[in-house]
């Protein structure tokens, strides 16, 4: 096995408080061993365990054979910080799953007689919309998924889409709860009747949604640990509430891109390609300083990295969302229009009702 993967295990094992002794002991169990063919994938992990204990079982003493076991199933969590219990319950609700998705996909050909293409489209959509519900364990009890969880999951998941194709979409997953009634499953009454007309959706016309003073607040008081992952996303957080930036904006900073003797921030790949410099408060840069001199991962000219399996790569769009979700998850900030826009929103909302000429004229700048 690549030694550098052995390397970063034997530290992961230091770390759940294995002895000497006993991680040097699941050390020479897997030493020897191939690479796991792809250590991204929890299916092509969990295949890799299961056959190598298939092939190692008839060739090894009873001993030697339950450190094996022991070694790999560490291995697993090592690379995908999933229990292999769970992740074996997993696949078999995945296998569940995928049976409903095949037999929704004979409803639209056969009972339906849709088109391969529409069939086609349809199968995929839902089964991101299953694989999402999945992931939260929803999918026991179809009967409790009501529309507001269905446009929860338009907006986490599929906002980049044009409205013209969420109507594609939203009529697909509906498609996918008449075949559920179809086969006898307790569905809720509002997920039939979501509108398919983006408008429609409790958006209040074409009116912006913005956090609730309370949630405003929370955010503000939210508390981070003293860790790297910690301090990141506090830098993270108060660049969009104290400059309103776009998420992929934020994802963009560069360490260059502060300015340290003036006090600022460039921000350069803007929505409408004009570089603007913006102050940053005294909050910020304390926040910003702690975390560039003490935490920030020195592999590159990224401001945010992610890190992936023990190495560090450049935080992207995705990553910053990921961020700020969980820390509306933690402060109990909900609906199917939260996100990293939201904040932005709030910013320039408190600006106009705050009546300082100044400060929305200063915004004004930002959001252009």
């Amino acid at each position: 096995m690549n030694q550098t993967i052995i390397s970063n295990y034997r530290c992961f094992l230091e770390e759940q408080h294995y002895s000497e002794i006993t991680a040097a002991g699941i050390i020479r169990s897997v030493k020897d061993l191939d690479d796991p063919p792809d250590c991204e994938s929890v299916d092509a992990l969990l295949q890799y365990v299961e056959e190598t204990l298939e092939t190692m079982k008839p060739v090894l003493t009873i001993s030697c054979y339950n450190m094996l076991r022991t070694a790999l199933y560490n291995l697993f969590f090592f690379f995908t910080g999933i229990r292999i219990m769970e992740a074996r319950k997993q696949a078999a609700l995945k296998g569940e799953r995928n049976s409903l998705v095949d037999q929704y996909a004979s409803y639209c050909s056969d009972f339906l007689n849709l088109t391969p293409i529409v069939t086609s489209a349809s199968v995929r959509e839902v089964r991101l919309f299953v694989n999402y519900f999945s992931d939260n364990e929803r999918i026991a009890d179809w009967s409790v998924v009501t529309a507001d969880d269905i446009i929860c999951f338009l907006s986490k998941c599929r906002s980049n889409l044009r409205v013209s194709s969420l109507g594609v979409t939203v009529t697909a997953i509906r498609r996918y709860f008449r075949f559920l009634q179809h086969i006898n499953v307790e569905v809720h009454p509002s997920v039939l009747s979501l509108p398919l007309s983006i408008p429609d959706w409790g958006k209040n016309g074409s009116l912006p949604r913005v956090l609730d003073v309370d949630s405003y607040v929370a955010l503000e008081k939210h508390e981070f640990p003293n860790t790297a992952t910690g301090n990141r996303d506090r830098v993270v957080l108060l660049f969009f509430m104290e400059l309103g930036l776009r998420c992929h904006e934020v994802s963009n900073l560069l360490l260059s891109d502060i300015n340290w003797s003036r006090g600022s921030v460039v921000i350069r790949k803007t929505k409408t390609h004009f570089e603007r410099e913006l102050p940053i408060s005294a909050n910020l840069g304390e926040a910003l300083e702690k975390y560039v001199m003490h935490y920030r991962p020195n592999n590159g000219p990224q401001l945010f990295f992610q890190a992936i399996q023990g190495r560090f790569k450049p935080a992207t769009p995705e990553t910053i969302r990921s961020i700020i979700r969980r820390i509306f998850e933690k402060d109990n900030i909900n609906g199917w229009w939260i996100g990293t826009h939201a904040i932005r929103r709030s910013v320039g909302s408190r600006l106009y009702n705050a009546g300082n000429m100044v400060q929305i004229f200063f915004f004004v700048i930002i959001i252009t």
